[in-house]
């Protein structure tokens, strides 16, 4: 007869179970897989969350963004956190012994496994998670010892394993709409592990002592398959994106990988390294991404779904249970049983190197006055592929700021604390033409325009004396070409350009400080 200690992990009896079977050779044909070499990404514990004591399931709710721990000590507890401050928010207590959590994003309700040793019965607890009040207690059956849960949103669907003697070992199938038991699944020994696929309604159950998988039918409640393992089977991840099924081998130390279209182990992944106990599983499909608690390592492996290898391996609180994976923020948080009752917040470090920023053209203006010219300028275009609101380049010196006769050189930079390789720059260069440069342009202008070449001669000598540094010189013939150039205009020089040589002349002589 099953009993209490059995559902705590870390019982003596559990550990001798485990001991005993551990030495159950692996099911032919599985490839083991070393760890390979790092992702482009790393990973970080960036918070550690004080919940209650023995923390041991984790559900997720992307959709309001909020944790649920089970608490197995504390008279029987769930502590809710919010994952944007990272801190609890509320405690529900449940009673009994909870264990496994889960969550439909699609009615805010969260489900919880609980035994009642007291009363000799096992239930479920059912949360509105827009209230954090219960509102539902769903009893499983006499002894039936529920350990883990799995949820289907797309039919309203609840899975519990149970392990007692009372159903014997078991999955009962709860109407999330209507609160009640609908169906009682005969499985192979011990349960652990709840695994859902929405989108084909299947159900994959972790068997401890068989070292299998029992595929069952959302449709019908039967089983359709059952898939050979490795030793002590626990956590169970699915990935629907890529129609793939983790399994967490305990004895074993690996992970099993199981496609889900053939009902077949296509390959074995080793974690943690010896004596780890791998134990939890989330996924992350939206990265492909895989994570297993390391129950004895104190530490989750990193698994890259595409190539089956651990990318990392990260060292968290005591004794690493139960698992739960955000999708829309690629967050990872960690139920640490052991004594420091805490929850790890695990983030990817996306290698973000997609910041990039324009090279502009070159610019050249007139000098207005001696001190140079006011030259403005757009700012360099700024992009972000994962951004849709880029940084603002940053420029010095400014547009709209006075720039020097001469050339200068603008430097531009962009910055993003969340690309690797901020921040990102480049130069152009603004050229200011002084007086000498303007009055070459001048006497292009001027020639053959008016009568003979009496312009082009005043041009000329105020190059000349600019050129032997008699300013005042040079400032009194162009005052002499603008007056010619005024008679003129209407008559041997049309109005229009008159007025433009005129004010070519007259800024000449603001730079010159006439």
């Amino acid at each position: 007869m099953l009993v209490a200690g059995w559902v705590r992990r870390l019982s003596a009896d559990r550990r001798r179970l485990a001991a005993l079977v551990a030495s159950l050779a692996l099911p032919a044909g599985l490839l083991l897989t070393a760890a390979g070499p790092a992702q482009a990404a790393s990973y970080e514990v960036t918070a550690t969350i004080a919940v209650g004591r023995y923390p041991q399931g984790v559900g997720v709710d992307p959709s309001t963004g909020t944790v649920y721990v089970t608490n197995g000590a504390d008279g029987g507890t769930v502590s809710v956190i919010d994952e944007a401050t990272n801190s609890v928010t509320a405690t529900i207590n449940t009673g009994g012994d909870p264990y496994g959590v889960g969550v439909d994003p699609s009615t805010d309700t969260v489900y919880v496994v609980n035994n009642n040793v007291a009363n000799g019965y096992g239930y479920v607890s059912v949360i509105d998670g827009a209230t954090n009040t219960v509102t539902a207690t769903i009893n499983t059956g006499p002894e039936s010892y529920p350990v883990w849960v799995g949820v289907d949103p797309a039919t309203d669907t609840v899975y519990a394993a149970n392990q007692g003697n009372g159903v014997g070992s078991s999955v009962s199938v709860i109407d999330g709409a209507t609160n009640t038991v609908t169906a009682t699944i005969g499985v192979d020994n011990y349960p652990e592990g709840v695994g859902v696929d929405p989108s084909t309604d299947t159900i994959y159950v972790s068997n401890f002592l068989d070292g299998t998988v029992s595929v069952i039918d959302g449709g019908t409640n039967t089983v359709t398959g059952t898939i050979a393992v490795g030793s002590n089977p626990e956590g169970v991840g699915v990935d629907p994106s890529t129609g793939t099924v983790y399994v967490a081998n305990e004895a074993a130390n690996t992970v099993s990988v199981i496609d889900a279209a053939t009902g077949t182990v296509t390959g074995t992944i080793y974690v943690g390294g010896s004596g780890s106990d791998p134990y939890g599983v989330g996924v992350d499909p939206s990265t492909n991404t895989v994570y297993v608690t390391n129950l004895v390592g104190g530490t989750v492996s990193v698994i890259d779904g595409a190539t089956n290898t651990v990318t990392a391996t990260i060292g968290v609180g005591a004794e690493p249970l139960g698992l739960g994976v955000d999708p829309s923020t690629h967050t990872a948080y960690v139920a640490n049983y052991g004594a420091d009752g805490t929850v790890s917040v695990i983030a990817p470090q996306f290698s973000d190197t997609d910041l990039a920023i324009a090279q502009p053209a070159s610019i050249t203006a007139d000098a207005t006055g001696p001190s140079g010219a006011i030259v403005t300028y757009p700012a360099p275009a700024v992009t972000d592929g994962d951004d849709t609101s880029p940084p603002a380049a940053s420029c010095t010196l400014a547009s709209g700021t006075v720039f020097a006769i001469g050339t200068t050189t603008v430097n531009c930079t962009a910055t993003d604390p969340d690309d690797s390789n901020s921040p990102v720059s480049t130069s152009f260069t603004v050229t200011v033409r002084g007086a000498a440069a303007q009055l070459a342009d001048l006497s292009q202008a001027v020639h053959g325009v008016g009568p003979g070449n009496s312009l082009a001669a005043k041009v000329q000598q105020a190059q000349t004396d600019l050129a032997a540094g008699n300013v005042a010189g040079a400032c009194g013939t162009l005052g002499a070409l603008i007056n010619a150039v005024s008679a003129q205009s209407g008559k041997s020089i049309p109005a229009g350009h008159a007025a433009q040589l005129i004010a070519d002349a007259q800024r000449i002589r603001s730079v010159l400080a006439c």
